[in-house]
């Protein structure tokens, strides 16, 4: 028996994660995450949570309007918000865990600036290449729990509407790959982890 959460999520009623036996972590350089995306008419189960995850007070609620930019040969994440076109570089990718530097404007940072990642481009050249980008805007409502770990790690569970339909999404972030690798194989066993890029690539594809 599950028990509801919000929207479409449940709980799994079993013994939940043993968070203090959790190894403590230096905080690694980058920023690492697992995300996963579900359509409106699935249920999302989450395993290890107990009832202090049903305490809505407890959450952190966001709400984020951002346009993505989409390059057809390539899987950059790149969005516009609150009128600055914002690059969040991937460094790293392991278990289907990405690991993302902080993010960087590219209109207030200098056009001859090499970008870290996967690319060798100048800002100024990315923003040549975003002109024959597609666009495509995510609403999203996000509730975000903080773990009890060291360093920390957290938890957003949110609901997303793109192109006219709803989908859900879990992220699990932190400054840990070991931590989160633990956390999100406990939250979400046999889940294969998409980047936000390559799911609403699939979105206008699909349209």
């Amino acid at each position: 028996m599950n028990q509801r959460l919000f929207w479409n999520f449940e709980i799994k009623q079993e013994s939940s994660l043993d968070w203090p036996a959790l190894p403590s972590e230096e905080k690694d350089a980058i920023k690492w995450e697992a995300r996963f995306f579900w359509p409106e008419n699935e249920i999302i189960v989450l395993h290890g949570l107990d009832e202090q995850f049903m305490d809505l007070t407890r959450y952190e609620i966001k709400r984020r309007e951002d346009c993505y930019i989409l390059l057809e040969d390539f899987d950059y994440n790149i969005k516009k918000r609150k009128g600055n076109i914002v690059y969040k570089p991937q460094l790293h990718m392991q278990h289907q865990i990405r690991g993302f530097a902080k993010k960087i404007n590219l209109e207030h940072s200098a056009p001859e600036t090499v970008l870290p990642g996967r690319t060798v481009e100048s800002i100024s050249t990315l923003l040549n290449k975003l002109q024959q980008g597609e666009e495509i805007t995510v609403h999203k409502i996000a509730l975000i729990y903080p773990f009890p770990t060291q360093p920390t790690v957290k938890l957003e569970l949110a609901r997303l509407h793109v192109h006219g339909k709803i989908y859900f999404t879990v992220c699990v972030e932190g400054r840990s790959f070991n931590l989160v690798r633990l956390i999100t194989q406990y939250l979400l066993p046999g889940k294969k982890a998409v980047d936000y890029v390559n799911f609403l690539k699939r979105q206008l594809h699909h349209d």
